[in-house]
């Protein structure tokens, strides 16, 4: 079977951006990346992912949609070529419910997860939640920071 969406999947601060990073370096043209659709957000809105989480859902509920008709249309051009993206909604989702939030948890089943594309392969990139909690506080972005409990659970829903 010959994939061509992947979803690349993992703890905070694993190297998921690196080695998207890589793939596009060697290669150049074979290979579309999608960064992480959650933290293009809290980036371009100066949000926090933790507690600005209404915003966040808002626009999570007008972004999803996009991004899956982008993926989609990607895969019918390109059919010479891996899209591979970072991430994706059932690791926010179980934050989500780890944190308790109803807001983003009453609207996903309507608003959200009609239009979230199934990949042909997920990929996950696993290390000890303290070293992701480290690499987390060396890489200095507060604004997408999650304790190491919170991932713990998190990750344990996942798995």
């Amino acid at each position: 079977m010959q994939h061509r969406h992947v979803i690349l999947e993992g703890k905070p601060a694993t190297g998921k951006t690196e080695v998207s990073n890589i793939f596009k370096i060697y290669f150049p043209g074979r290979m579309i990346i999608l960064p992480e659709l959650a933290t293009i957000l809290v980036r371009e809105h100066g949000l926090n992912i933790l507690k600005h989480r209404k915003e966040l859902t808002e626009l999570l509920r007008e972004a999803v949609p996009a991004r899956a008709a982008e993926v989609r249309r990607l895969l019918a051009e390109r059919d010479d070529t891996l899209l591979f993206e970072e991430s994706h909604m059932g690791v926010h989702l179980a934050y989500c419910h780890e944190v308790n939030d109803r807001f983003f948890l009453d609207i996903y089943e309507e608003h959200i997860r009609p239009h979230v594309v199934r990949p042909d392969l997920f990929l996950r990139f696993d290390m000890a939640v303290p070293l992701s909690v480290q690499r987390q506080h060396a890489r200095l972005t507060p604004d997408v920071e999650v304790s190491g409990d919170l991932v713990q659970r998190a990750f344990g829903r996942i798995d």
